[in-house]
């Protein structure tokens, strides 16, 4: 029987489409000509009962594996979405065992994997099987690795809905709620798009011909380095969806892939030229370490093939026929690191004659090779700096051929090398980063900061994809010494955070107060117009700032209806705060509205709810506690003090959490307010 791929749409709460199987008539079988060779299967995806099947010889004619199953544990939609608000998969919405050699016990592993994480125990389950089954199985497939990283990871708004293929060797992945990864066949694909970064509506010729794995479903796509077969599978993550107050619909997904290599990784994340440096020498080192050895276990062989033919050998004119073995080594490396100078040979004997000319040409080649890897890598360092060294000599000599004074030209070129070591003197072409990248790169450079502010904290928890294009919008500015950030009187247009340096703040009435670390200043000039500064801002030292304008926060906003609603939603509240406030203007009341108008926001209350509101935390027997109205009364009176208290709290909460802002650069504050609102409990 011959079996036609089709698609059919699965209907199942988990959603998906599959590929399905509809039999055919049998076809007559030809006699002539002779049948010629089987040629590639035009599905991409090999579809196993089992993940023991991933194991045989069929799997290296495919680019993907797949093992359909059904969940065995309950819908978790729900419980995915409260741990990704609450932050327990951490910044990176991930966690991470990384470097699982052969012998490391994998039940170790999801250990590891989950004891961070509250989920039902049916989901513990399957993913606790999935790690041991899927990573055995992983391992298998790649024997060539020196081992395996697990990750477990929240996918919201951080969905990567590009088609593009893997660029290592190749991972393993299951989704256990929402929907599974898309897939199309070869055939299905405009790799011209695919490869020169065109249209991604235009990479698929036919929209209806895309499959998606299903909810628990075991998936393995070999990537563009698997060392044999069919490789590179285009796929891409399912559209993001929302719910409908707006919220992201997160994904709880498990991945195990081959172990990269360390050393990139290392020389990729940290940049540093030293490292370079160093990695160049080791291998080039290597490279003359092995080679030596090589030539020299070849030019012991041949000394002692002559003895054994009866010719006089080098190890008779040294002396050391009758010597140890490994003292004889050692003549013979000695020989090969000496060249090209010639060994003491005998003048009949061809052979070793032969082979020292060989080892002699040989060590030439290595040599050269390595001076070659040392230059080029020297010259790598020096194009790294060139264009930093050529701006510096270029100002170097227009001060000087302005006769400037010699105290004004240092005080120059300091804070020109401020400048360069802050900001960097070589751009890159937008079109060889997509922007989903670029906002990643801004997102790692810039989170640090702005999560420092409530109401972008709150935005980095609830809509991701919002605060990284938040992160893309700002501006750089660097200032140096006594240099005015902003003055007292002058329109306030922007928002300004502080990053690094010492400042000065000056206000009308008050001492001049130091500023360090992140602080932020005229949030309200996002909101409202004809904003003046109160008071000036001015650098100590060399300082950097970053700025937000109004117009730059709403092209943000404006493709996110639930962001939006929590914007508006803010701002009336920080406004109505604003115009109680007896200086409503003030730096202070800015900071304590923007805090009081986070914590009232109806998304940051829906999300974390105060634990003294909730029903489970209540004692209802304290209600029937007295007799009479006098015990109501006196509940009313507690009741009315305790919301003055926490309104208090909450005013003056600024003013604790900015005291303590240097010793908690490493936390937002939407993790500050957390771990306060669980001290208060335990209390």
């Amino acid at each position: 029987m011959v079996m036609v791929m089709r698609q059919a749409n699965t209907s199942s709460s988990y959603g998906g489409l599959r590929l399905a199987t509809q039999a055919t008539k049998e076809l007559p079988k030809a006699s002539t000509p002779p049948p010629a060779p089987t040629p590639l299967p035009d599905a991409p995806l090999f579809k196993a009962k089992k993940l023991e099947d991933w194991l045989g010889p069929e799997s290296f004619q495919y680019k993907g594996l797949l093992v359909s199953r059904e969940p065995t544990w309950k819908d978790c939609q729900d419980v995915v979405d409260r741990v990704a608000n609450r932050g327990e998969f951490g910044e990176d919405d991930d966690i991470k065992v990384k470097g699982v050699s052969a012998k490391e016990d994998l039940v170790a592993v999801a250990d590891k994997l989950l004891v961070k994480v509250k989920l039902p125990e049916d989901v513990c389950e399957a993913i606790r099987r999935d790690v041991l089954e899927v990573g055995a199985t992983v391992r298998s497939l790649c024997p060539w690795s020196d081992g395996l990283d697990f990750k477990l990871e929240i996918i919201g708004e951080n969905s990567c809905t590009r088609w593009h293929r893997d660029n290592y060797c190749a991972r393993a992945i299951v989704t256990y709620n929402s929907g599974g990864t898309e897939y199309a066949a070869d055939a299905n694909v405009d790799f011209w798009e695919l490869e020169n970064c065109g249209n991604n509506a235009c990479i698929i010729k036919d929209p209806s011909e895309v499959c998606a794995v299903g909810v628990g479903d075991v998936l393995f796509m070999k990537g563009q380095k698997f060392p044999k077969g069919p490789r590179g599978l285009v796929h891409k993550s399912p559209e993001i969806l929302y719910h409908y107050n707006g919220l992201v619909v997160n994904r709880l997904v498990l991945k195990v892939r081959r172990l990269k290599d360390i050393v990139e990784e290392l020389v990729a994340y940290t940049g540093r030229q030293s490292i370079l440096f160093i990695a160049g020498i080791i291998n080039t080192a290597m490279l003359i370490t092995l080679t030596s050895h090589f030539l020299s276990c070849a030019w012991y062989f041949v000394g002692r093939n002559s003895q054994d033919e009866g010719k006089q050998s080098w190890l008779e004119i040294a002396n050391a026929a009758e010597v140890a073995a490994f003292t004889q080594y050692m003549h013979s490396l000695r020989y090969v690191i000496n060249a090209p100078a010639p060994p003491r040979v005998a003048p009949d004997n061809g052979g070793e004659l032969l082979v020292d000319i060989c080892i002699n040409i040989m060590v030439l080649m290595v040599l050269g090779t390595a001076v070659s890897k040392i230059s080029s890598t020297l010259i790598e360092l020096r194009a790294m700096n060139e264009v930093r060294d050529r701006q510096r000599r270029e100002i170097r000599l227009y001060l000087t051929r302005q006769n400037t004074p010699f105290e004004l030209i240092t005080l120059i070129m300091k804070f020109v090398d401020y400048r360069l070591d802050k900001t960097s003197a070589i751009s890159f072409d937008d079109g060889l980063i997509s922007k989903t990248l670029q906002h990643e790169l801004y997102l790692s450079q810039r989170s640090g900061f702005l999560e420092q502010i409530p109401i972008l904290s709150l935005c980095q928890a609830v809509f991701p994809e919002v605060f990284a294009e938040i992160c893309a919008m700002l501006e750089r500015h660097v200032f140096e010494r006594k240099e005015n950030v902003f003055t007292t009187n002058s329109w306030a247009t922007q928002m300004d955070v502080t990053t690094s340096g010492s400042y000065t703040l000056l206000s009308t009435g008050r001492a001049p107060e130091q500023v360090q670390g992140v602080r932020w200043f005229s949030e309200a000039c996002l909101y409202i117009e004809g904003l003046i500064h109160e008071g000036a801002l001015i650098a100590k030292t060399f300082a950097e700032t970053f700025s937000l304008e109004g117009d730059a926060l709403v092209r943000c906003l404006k493709n996110s209806p639930g962001s939006s609603r929590m914007y508006i939603e803010y701002a009336r509240d920080f406004l109505a705060f604003m115009q109680q406030s007896d200086e409503p203007y003030a730096q202070e009341t800015q900071i304590q509205a923007g805090e009081l108008a986070c914590v009232r926001n109806s998304i940051f209350q829906e999300l974390y709810p105060d634990p003294r509101t909730l029903f489970i935390n209540i004692d209802i027997r304290a209600l029937y506690r007295g007799d009479g109205n006098g015990a109501e009364d006196e509940e009313d009176e507690d009741t009315e003090e305790k919301d003055e208290e926490d309104s208090d709290g909450a005013i003056q909460g600024g003013d604790a959490l900015r005291s303590e802002m240097t010793m908690t650069q490493q936390q937002s504050w939407l993790v500050r307010r957390q771990n306060t609102v669980r001290e208060i409990m335990n209390s």
